[in-house]
């Protein structure tokens, strides 16, 4: 019997997902690998029989658990609105509970544990943001970068950074980055996850700022939401805001104005930022308030917008399946032909642009932070 896969919580997608499919057309991974057990029918076969002890967590059967975005684009398809992703993530949770994690989730683990990050770096690469920004008590903002920012994607903190700055406002940083332990619940350390986000939680605490502010739809999700609703810790008192909407406050009141630019953009809405935190206005206004700027908008677009493959742990677990996810995102986001894709996530940026021509692919702030 599951621990975390219960028939009470999960048994619409145990009973209905697995006969049904009408949702296959708008899965990004099922569509780069056609096969359909990375699609909402073979995950609901799949769950249900390890559900009702027709199949183990053997070798194979955890590797399929772990080829999964956990996007929840097809629940946005689905009519009764089903989320075979937080079935799939419950699965992960036994999976790790059961101590059969695949090697590549359990290095995550441990280069949390020992270094503090995912990726396994002893220190963050955007120490040139460090030299320049001061940890400053009674600061309007926190600006709380995510991982993919801090370790390999320096310039989108920079540029957030830039902006701050520019619009005069007085923004300050943890003493110490901190991973929000994002991955690690996707991964399927839902302990280990509670531990990163008491972390995280008393460290915030600790800082006297009005707003603590994200440049990542998914670690501003993780706090936001799977703090209190999965892990159950409190932030209450805490402002949470993405860029985006910050950004957006600082136009409307005439605190950021833009030169020029000729150029036709597309905006990329991130899983985690749009259908997460229902983030979808704030971005494309401010884009819209660069003079000259041409938005266009995807074939898919805003709730049903593509995921760029990255999600669920996938970079870690299934590199490979993630380039090819982000081929076929990538593909659709370039039809209307655009001069530049923007993304809301330095996340979303980097495996976008792993399948487009360099420098079509910018993170928002790098692209409004040209324009000041």
């Amino acid at each position: 019997m599951s621990l975390h896969l219960s028939a009470e919580e999960h048994a619409k997608v145990l009973n209905g997902c697995r006969f049904c499919g009408l949702c296959a057309h708008a899965c990004t991974l099922a569509n780069a690998t056609h096969n359909d057990a990375n699609s909402a029918r073979g995950q609901g076969r799949l769950l249900y029989a390890l559900h009702t002890g027709m199949l183990d967590f053997t070798p194979r059967v955890v590797e399929l658990l772990y080829q999964s975005t956990n996007c929840k684009v097809r629940q946005a398809w689905c009519v009764p609105r089903l989320d075979p992703d937080a079935a799939i993530r419950a699965a992960r949770f036994d999976v790790v509970a059961r101590r059969k994690a695949p090697a590549s989730a359990l290095a995550v683990s441990r280069a949390v544990a020992d270094y503090g990050n995912p990726y396994g770096d002893p220190a963050p690469a955007w120490e040139r943001l460090n030299a320049t920004a001061d940890v400053r008590p009674g600061a309007e903002v926190l600006y709380f970068p995510d991982g993919h920012a801090a370790f390999r994607e320096p310039q989108a903190a920079e540029a957030t950074w830039q902006v701050l700055q520019h619009a005069g406002i007085t923004a300050t940083l943890l003493p110490h980055w901190i991973d929000a332990g994002e991955t690690l619940l996707e991964l399927g350390f839902l302990e280990q996850a509670h531990r990163q986000a008491r972390h995280v939680v008393s460290a915030l605490r600790e800082c006297d700022t009005r707003v603590v502010l994200f440049s990542s739809g998914d670690t501003y999700h993780m706090v936001a939401e799977e703090y209190p609703e999965t892990l159950g810790l409190s932030v209450e008192g805490l402002t949470l805001r993405h860029t985006s909407e910050f950004f957006a406050d600082l136009v409307a009141a005439g605190r950021l104005r833009f030169k020029p630019l000729d150029a036709r953009v597309t905006y990329h809405d991130p899983c985690r930022l749009g259908r997460g935190m229902g983030v979808y206005d704030a971005p494309r206004q401010v884009l819209s308030a660069i003079p000259g700027l041409t938005l266009t908008e995807p074939p898919w677009t805003r709730e049903r917008a593509v995921c760029c493959g990255g999600g669920g742990g996938m970079p870690w677990t299934n590199p490979d399946l993630t380039a090819a996810a982000a081929e076929n995102a990538a593909a659709m986001l370039a039809l209307p032909q655009p001069g530049l894709i923007v993304t809301g996530s330095a996340h979303c940026k980097s495996h976008l642009a792993s399948a487009l021509p360099e420098g079509k692919v910018l993170e928002l702030a790098e692209l409004i932070s040209g324009v000041l």
